[in-house]
C-alpha cells in the first residue's frame, strides 16, 4: 500500500465536514506543501438534514423525525456530466435540478450534472437553496401539467 494523507475537517458541534485524501509522504496543506488531492467527501447539516457528497461525486440525503429516525434515505447525483437525453430517461416525469447546465443558442438545457430529482417541485427548490450550486438549472422531464405556469 502507497504512502498517503487523510484530513478531516469538523464543524464546531464536532461533526465531520470534509474528508480529503493526499498521496504521497509529504504533509498535506496546511501543515506541509502536497496539494495532491486524491478525492474529497464533504458533508453539510441543515436541520434535520445531512447532504453529503462521495469522492465518486455521488449525492446522499438523508432526514431524520424529532426522535432522531431516519425517515428519508435519497441518492442522487449521477456524477459526471450526462445528457439531456440520459437524464430524461433515467428521472422520467420528475422535477431535476441540474448544476453547470450547458444549453444551446436557445438557452436550452442540452447536459449537466443532476444534483437532486424528485416528484415534488418545491423540495427541488428547497435542496437548490441547501446545496447552492454556483449554476444550475431546473427542469420537468415529462409532459408539463395542465394547471402549470412557467415563471421566468
Amino acid at each position: 500500500m502507497g504512502a498517503g494523507w487523510t484530513r478531516t475537517l469538523f464543524d464546531t458541534n464536532g461533526r465531520v465536514v470534509e474528508i480529503q485524501h493526499f498521496s504521497g509522504s509529504a504533509l498535506p496543506c496546511p501543515w506541509g506543501s502536497n496539494g495532491n488531492s486524491t478525492g474529497t467527501a464533504t458533508t453539510s447539516y441543515l436541520s434535520n438534514s445531512t447532504m453529503s457528497k462521495d469522492e465518486a461525486d455521488v449525492y446522499r440525503s438523508s432526514s431524520v423525525d424529532g426522535f432522531g429516525r431516519l425517515i428519508e434515505v435519497a441518492e442522487t447525483g449521477i456524477g459526471a456530466n450526462k445528457s439531456m437525453t440520459e437524464i430524461e430517461a433515467r428521472f422520467d416525469s420528475e422535477w431535476v435540478l441540474i448544476e453547470d447546465p450547458r444549453t444551446d443558442e436557445a438557452l436550452e438545457v442540452r447536459s449537466g450534472t443532476v444534483r437532486w430529482h424528485g416528484q415534488d417541485r418545491e423540495e427541488v427548490y428547497r435542496r437548490a437553496v441547501e446545496i447552492p450550486p454556483k449554476r444550475f438549472a431546473i427542469v420537468y422531464t415529462g409532459k408539463m401539467p395542465q394547471d402549470t405556469a412557467i415563471v421566468l
